[in-house]
């Protein structure tokens, strides 16, 4: 709980809070856009966050978004995955 307290307030307090209770992997939350994301219509249900692509450096150092995820490298048939935002 003291994390979050001190990362309360700061830039980057959404990106602690969702890497910490959804389970998506750092590059994954990075690579999220809102359109990916749908809030729930009713207070008590979870949002949904789909992972479509990730954020990687390349060998210069450059950061690239690439479509799809870890999983979809090694499998061609996962494309994308569903996680809960509670």
């Amino acid at each position: 709980s003291r994390f979050f307290e001190v990362a309360a307030g700061t830039r980057f307090e959404n990106y602690f809070i969702v890497s910490a209770f959804c389970g998506a992997r750092p590059q994954e939350i990075l690579g999220l856009k809102w359109s990916d994301v749908r809030l729930p219509e009713e207070s008590g249900l979870p949002g949904e966050a789909t992972i479509r692509r990730r954020v990687s450096m390349d060998r210069s150092g450059r950061w690239d978004i690439l479509e799809g995820t870890k999983t979809s490298r090694k499998n061609r048939q996962a494309k994308a995955r569903t996680i809960y935002l509670i």
